[in-house]
């Protein structure tokens, strides 16, 4: 079973029932996905198209995400 591919189908799906934004910590806190894997998946997804990064920290952290 490929984990990172099942984390990334919960992300957007959970995105998709929040209207399609939501905050990064919101994903880190989500039970079905793995934290570690949050921020890389974010990257892998935004480099694939599936989400663009609306918003970042103060130290270059994404902090909110829009699937496109």
């Amino acid at each position: 079973m490929n984990y990172a591919e099942r984390d990334k189908q919960n992300i957007v799906e959970f995105i998709k029932n929040r209207g399609g934004e939501c905050s990064v910590d919101d994903l880190i806190n989500l039970e079905s996905v793995e934290r570690l894997r949050v921020y890389p998946l974010i990257y892998r997804m935004r480099e694939s198209g599936i989400l663009t990064i609306t918003a970042y920290g103060e130290l270059g952290d994404p902090t909110r995400v829009k699937l496109q």
